[in-house]
């Protein structure tokens, strides 16, 4: 969803890539479509945030992970501080859009993923425990 909205977005407001409009060589990319608003960083918080409404302890580890995945875009000069933080809002908002519609539904999916992990887990948790 988040990366949909991005695509609207970019329709209305393009704004080239900081390597290309800057003209830098870069060997990491080589992209040319709208560098507003980012898409790593809407789907890494849409997803963060997601996981946040359920699980507050899971959820601030991929909030983490997601602030990571998007300052590494802009010390690679894929985006600009401006398209992270949309990103970021893009994220927030679609993880509430679809906690709310669909909340019944993720809650049955991670309650399943529970049952799957807890056993493997467990031993790991009582050890950090200790």
């Amino acid at each position: 969803m988040a990366v949909g909205i991005n695509r609207i977005i970019s329709l209305f407001w393009f704004r080239e890539r900081p390597f290309l409009s800057h003209r830098l060589a870069h060997p990491w990319i080589n992209a040319h479509d709208a560098s507003f608003p980012s898409d790593h960083a809407s789907a890494s918080f849409a997803i963060a945030f997601a996981v946040l409404l359920i699980d507050p302890l899971a959820g601030g580890l991929f909030l983490l992970c997601a602030a990571i995945i998007s300052i590494g875009r802009l010390f690679i000069g894929a985006h600009y501080p401006s398209d992270v933080a949309a990103g970021f809002l893009v994220g927030l908002v679609s993880a509430l859009i679809v906690s709310k519609c669909a909340c019944r539904l993720l809650t049955k999916a991670v309650h399943l993923v529970e049952r799957v992990t807890d056993p493997l887990m467990r031993p790991i948790w009582r050890s950090l425990h200790v």
